[in-house]
């Protein structure tokens, strides 16, 4: 895709010749980049402001080249420009889900902490230690190694997975399964039942990380820091709904606390649903761009 020589402006309606002497010099600049020769038929390429051709190079129109107005329409988009994400959410709508799922995925991984009692009045109904028969030695291995191991084998795959698929639908369905796993803890008969469980539930999170991340980068491109602080509240905020986890089972015991927060988990998971992650217009295709030299010829 060319940008039409800036001297074809003259065809242009009058509110867009009048902007002549403004962007010569940028789309001189922009046409040597895209390997424009001299000798192109300034007939053959329509200069870069139709919305089409913006949402193909992934920009909203009313896009902007280092910080100049082209045009009503046009501009010459940088790669990372913020772009609205698909389906019904817009981007600030999109963080919040986002960081929703992030807080129900912290949540669900401490729950388990704030379910044992190794106390002599532990009781099977209060303390899941006791209805399934493990020490604190088996506890030590399911809450750490038990998750952890798959987590980090699941988080090389989840990246690659981020790179090329869906990344809102990847939040929804790695969201959804670690919620079942939580909930499926409710029914749980066995130390090793529950083992496997927790191993499926570290890999089913591993996906959050690295597909939230990417995509928060890729909506807020002028405010990465910003949005990945607000992203990593969730650890706390989810840790500290994990903690009140030891008030319901109390009051109800640990297999209706799993169950609650395992339902809850998996509403707010398909929430991510609700938004889709167009890579065409975000920019993120698995595609390599051609080069200078390639488009030139």
């Amino acid at each position: 895709l060319k940008l039409k020589p800036w001297h074809a402006l003259s065809k242009a309606p009058r509110s867009r010749r009048r902007m002549k002497h403004r962007v010569a010099p940028a789309f001189e600049l922009a046409n040597t980049a895209l390997g424009a020769g001299e000798d192109d038929d300034p007939d053959e390429h329509w200069q870069l402001c139709e919305t089409s051709d913006l949402e193909q190079l992934g920009c909203p129109a009313g896009g902007s080249a280092g910080g100049l107005l082209l045009g009503p329409l046009q501009g010459l988009c940088p790669a990372e420009a913020p772009c609205a994400v698909g389906g019904v959410l817009g981007r600030r709508a999109t963080l919040l889900v986002l960081v929703l799922i992030f807080i129900s995925n912290q949540a669900c991984r401490a729950l388990l902490c704030y379910l044992v009692d190794f106390g002599p009045a532990a009781t099977p109904e209060r303390a899941i230690n006791v209805a399934l028969g493990f020490g604190s030695a088996e506890y030590g291995f399911l809450a750490t190694m038990a998750f952890t191991l798959p987590f980090t084998v699941a988080s090389l795959a989840a990246g690659v997975l981020a790179d090329r698929g869906n990344r809102m639908l990847i939040n929804a369905c790695s969201g959804m399964a670690w919620s079942m796993c939580t909930i499926c803890m409710a029914a749980a008969s066995s130390y090793e039942v529950l083992l496997v469980q927790r191993g499926l539930l570290g890999t089913a999170q591993a996906a959050t990380n690295p597909a939230s991340l990417s995509l928060l980068a890729d909506l807020f491109p002028e405010s990465r820091a910003t949005t990945s602080a607000i992203f990593g509240l969730g650890i706390y905020l989810g840790g500290g709904l994990a903690s009140l986890g030891a008030a319901v089972d109390q009051r109800m015991g640990w297999r209706t606390c799993c169950l609650a927060y395992g339902v809850t988990s998996l509403l707010v998971s398909a929430l991510a649903l609700l938004g889709s992650d167009d890579r065409g217009r975000l920019g993120g295709s698995s595609s390599p761009r051609p080069s200078a030299s390639a488009r030139a010829s």
